[in-house]
């Protein structure tokens, strides 16, 4: 399902001013930020230091124009491949249940394929189940949704369930691409142990089509959860950027674990069972366009 909006819009482009040869689409709260700190260290790779550039998905940002996204990777040096991430761009389908978000845009693999056919593709996924909930907390953390909501009545809310129905999302690039270009990681397996992430870091610049590489920086906590209480504050705070990043972390910086736990809350067992339902069917629909299992259990 493709949400039409009026006055969308388009990629008026050609090749040249859509500089990229590969995308890191998500999912989102799947380990996209750790794949963007990896490739930025490989000296064959310019990916923008602003993660998440939302060109393509986005209305606010396809108004400034090509130009503009040309303009994100002018630093590039010679014979550097260039690149971006962003990890709503895997979510291309919605379920009839959800709520569109006004100027997100769902159908975005067609028009890529004819400007960059040999666009390289890569996707990461995790357990839905703890996605959904780690993208819950997120909309929390960001004052979208109050803290004492359940997440049962928002499952339907900024594609909290529906991107992790990775299949639908995976089949929409692989239409368009073929299945060759996406290299698909699984959170558990290749991102989140340690003892992988090497292995993954080589895998991840052969399929880019570079150079072995030994990365300096691989094991640094990426995106660590914010405190409770400053979740629960969320609404109270500056919005997203650099005020409200800074007022977050001094908030978790000063407060203890002993006071922070005082401000728990989280998803119940019951509402982890009834996303497992629901995710179930889609599990066996990747597992199928895979070929292998999931981890998930």
């Amino acid at each position: 399902m493709s949400v039409a909006l009026r006055h969308r819009p388009e990629v008026d482009a050609s090749a040249t001013s859509v500089p990229i040869d590969f995308l890191v689409l998500g999912a989102q709260k799947c380990g996209t930020t750790w794949i963007h700190h990896v490739l930025s260290q490989h000296p064959g790779v310019f990916i923008p230091p602003a993660k998440e550039l939302h060109f393509f998905n986005k209305s606010s940002a396809l108004s400034r124009g090509c130009g503009w996204y040309a303009d994100q990777f002018a630093a590039a040096g010679a014979g550097q491949l260039r690149g971006e991430c962003t990890p709503n761009y895997l979510w291309n389908y919605l379920d009839p249940r959800d709520r569109p978000v006004p100027g997100e845009h769902h159908d975005l693999a067609p028009k890529l394929a004819e400007l960059r056919p040999q666009l390289r593709l890569v996707a990461t996924l995790r357990n839905p189940v703890d996605r959904a909930i780690s993208a819950f907390h997120h909309h929390i953390n960001q004052g979208r949704i109050a803290p004492d909501a359940r997440i049962l009545d928002h499952l339907w809310t900024l594609g909290i369930a529906s991107m992790g129905m990775y299949a639908r999302h995976l089949r929409h690039w692989i239409d368009a691409f073929g299945r060759e270009p996406l290299m698909v990681l699984i959170y558990e397996q290749d991102v989140a142990p340690d003892r992988v992430k090497p292995a993954t870091a080589q895998r991840l610049f052969a399929h880019l089509g570079l150079a072995p590489f030994e990365v300096p920086s691989l094991y640094e906590q990426l995106n660590a959860r914010r405190s409770y209480l400053a979740m629960r504050l969320a609404r109270h705070l500056p919005p997203s950027g650099l005020a409200g990043r800074v007022v977050r972390r001094g908030i978790d910086t000063v407060t203890p674990a002993r006071v922070d736990r005082l401000f728990r809350f989280g998803v119940s067992k019951e509402e982890r069972v009834e996303l497992s339902r629901l995710f179930a069917p889609h599990q066996a629909e990747l597992e199928a366009l895979l070929g292998r299992p999931m981890p998930w259990g």
